[in-house]
């Protein structure tokens, strides 16, 4: 878990999982892992977004940022 926080981390962007080239094309069939801001579209289910004010790992403000950039219900 720690990995795949560090590796949005370090990116700045929201990805699925990086497995490296090979394991990336056997998963996602690219050669990068998914960047899921540019997939929320494709979101039919309905989403809670819970965020905790004093949260040092996840703060607020990206929880705010999912928020807007989620599909209109």
């Amino acid at each position: 878990m720690f990995k795949q926080f560090w590796n949005c981390y370090s990116k700045g962007k929201f990805l699925s999982y990086d497995y490296g080239l090979v394991g990336n094309r056997r998963a996602y069939g690219t050669d990068n892992p998914v960047e899921y801001f540019e997939h929320y579209g494709l979101i039919d289910v309905p989403c809670h977004f819970i965020a905790g004010l004093n949260d040092n790992l996840i703060p607020a403000k990206d929880a705010l940022k999912h928020y807007k950039v989620r599909p209109a219900p």
